[in-house]
């Protein structure tokens, strides 16, 4: 499995337990296809090393 196509699904805003950043999902995506669904309140990140598994903390880098 290549860990280039690697992301993450985080939270944007607390749920729940599930405080903002926790990491809810680990999937590979190869970037094509029909658009991907994210979830009201999460956001995507790319994750090729593989330092966030679900359930763990991601801080977004300031804007």
């Amino acid at each position: 499995m290549s860990s280039s196509n690697r992301y993450i699904l985080y939270r944007t805003a607390a749920s729940g337990n599930e405080a903002v950043g926790c990491v809810v999902n680990v999937f590979v995506w190869g970037g094509t296809g029909t658009e991907l669904p994210i979830p009201p309140d999460t956001a995507i990140a790319a994750d090729p090393a593989g330092k966030y598994p679900i359930g763990s903390t991601y801080v977004a880098p300031a804007l």
